[in-house]
């Protein structure tokens, strides 16, 4: 198949499955507080669901190493379409706090889920040999993003966070159809290569990538922060709902330079130097977040997302492809996106926890810290490294 064209069907993957994650995640917040639920049990949610999620993730990926196992196309389809079920149960469960923690929680987590076997998707397609600009892909995501959160930040503003669990169903509906249409790939192990390490031995295969990881929870604690609770954030800055999806929105878009011309940045400097570079730019962000006083300030912050998120979302994929050995190649992607959970799970509870006890401010201060922090580890751990583009 032609470059653009796998290519193109490799975007629509990530342009749907991220306008679920914008109605799923970007939304939980407002959707759960508009039912009488505090900050700490948004967060208390987000955590759990992301706890459940870091179990299944590394299991997942061992199945999927495995040459007799189902293909990644049937994986993702089985997954996504678990989520979309528990997604459109919300429809019919909103008067039951139980029953709406119980399907949302599980939504989010089979969402995380998701995230690993999407990445490895596109990496077996590089692995075979095909032709596929990951950058170019992942762009896609940004504008369909961004797209998804301004719409539902109108609609939520006018109708009600009823409107949430219709957007996940449609949104998984699109995902689905893009999975069903990509083809269905193996990717063959080089003659010679050794057998999958299993998930105790990777540890010890890997202890920088390991160590780089942790500076990777710490990063992603602070980018959880501003996320899951933006809509905390803007109300402190005067805006609500309808200014939360705007803010969003820009996040998103600001994204797409980056990852346009990723395949170039890439050229000038392997994937090692912008995993170590991003950090500077989280902590700009959370700071930033911190001093700005009102929401035009607040949307001119969100640029920074340009060379934070938007570096690190794609870096990550070439820089665990360049590392990890191809029989490893699923657990790598698996692990990195265990990183990410286990920064959600600690971020949505401490967030919560914070605003609830200290306020917005005091929870921004604490992710500029652990911004800083994680940047500090990266930088040490990230190791040289050529990437297999």
């Amino acid at each position: 198949m032609r470059q653009r064209h796998l290519t193109a069907r490799y975007g629509l993957i990530h342009g749907s499955y991220w306008m679920v994650f914008a109605a799923v995640s970007g939304y939980v917040s407002l959707y759960l507080l508009e039912l009488g639920f505090s900050s700490g049990d948004v967060g208390a949610l987000i955590a759990l669901a992301g706890l459940l999620s870091a179990v299944c993730q590394p299991l997942a990926a061992a199945y999927a190493d495995r040459p007799d196992s189902l293909s990644l196309r049937t994986i993702n389809l089985m997954v996504a379409g678990a989520a979309a079920v528990c997604g459109g149960t919300l429809i019919f469960v909103r008067s039951s706090r139980v029953l709406t923690l119980l399907f949302y929680g599980l939504t989010l987590a089979l969402l995380q889920l998701s995230n690993p076997l999407v990445n490895a998707l596109g990496v077996t397609s590089i692995n075979c040999g095909c032709k596929l600009n990951y950058g170019v892909s992942k762009s896609v995501s940004s504008v369909t993003f961004a797209a998804a959160s301004f719409l539902l930040g109108r609609l939520t503003a006018s109708l009600g966070g009823r409107v949430v669990p219709w957007a996940m169903v449609l949104f998984y509906g699109l995902f689905l159809l893009s999975l069903a249409l990509y083809p269905c790939q193996r990717s063959p192990l080089p003659e010679g290569s050794g057998k999958a390490a299993s998930l105790l031995t990777v540890f010890r295969k890997y202890p920088r990538f390991m160590a780089m990881l942790g500076g990777c929870v710490l990063l992603f604690i602070s980018h959880i922060l501003l996320n899951n609770f933006t809509l905390q954030i803007i109300r402190t800055k005067g805006g609500g709902s309808s200014e939360m999806g705007v803010a969003m929105a820009i996040a998103a878009l600001s994204e797409l330079p980056t990852m346009l011309l990723f395949s170039f940045l890439l050229k000038r400097k392997g994937s090692w130097f912008w995993m170590r570079l991003t950090g500077f730019f989280f902590i700009l962000k959370a700071l930033g977040s911190c001093l700005c006083t009102g929401v035009g300030s607040f949307y001119a912050v969100q640029l920074i997302q340009m060379l934070a998120w938007a570096v690190i979302a794609v870096a990550s994929v070439y820089y665990i492809n360049a590392v990890m050995e191809p029989e490893d190649a699923v657990k790598g992607q698996a692990l990195y996106t265990m990183a990410y959970t286990l920064g959600s799970v600690l971020g949505a509870l401490l967030g919560g926890w914070i605003i609830d006890a200290l306020g917005v401010d005091a929870m921004l201060l604490f992710g500029t810290a652990s911004a800083i922090v994680g940047t500090a580890v990266v930088c040490r751990f990230t190791q040289k490294a050529k990437d297999r583009v």
